[in-house]
């Protein structure tokens, strides 16, 4: 029988963590295998909304921190940037559709090719 543990995901990046998976012991290993950027060791208790849980590999803990206000003020500030069209490029509006439109019939000549093979 396979007996399972949590095993708790952390970003290679910043070391946040990302979230969990369970962990079983396989046939033939008589120890759980870890997945790569993971622990077994579990967070502390946080606030999600305000804090973040980094994780430590150098002495296997983690760390609370408060959430930084920038991060998400230049999150907000590029996604409303990204939404924005640029003049250089033309809008769907400026040209009603980028695509020309289909003659008469082309679609049922299409499913009757399809259908008939």
């Amino acid at each position: 029988m396979n007996r399972k543990i949590t095993a708790y995901h952390y970003s290679s990046e910043s070391g946040l963590l990302v979230g969990t998976s369970p962990a079983f012991i396989e046939y033939g290993y008589d120890h759980y295998i870890k997945p790569q950027c993971a622990t077994f060791t579990p967070p502390p208790e946080f606030d999600s909304a305000t804090q973040q849980c980094r994780y430590l590999p150098e002495s296997d803990s983690w760390q609370v921190e408060a959430r930084s206000e920038v991060k998400e003020e230049q999150t907000e500030t590029s996604l409303s940037t990204q939404a924005e069209p640029s003049g250089d490029t033309p809008s769907i509006t400026d040209q009603q559709t980028l695509f020309a439109p289909a003659k008469p019939g082309a679609v049922r000549r299409l499913l009757n090719r399809l259908t008939s093979r």
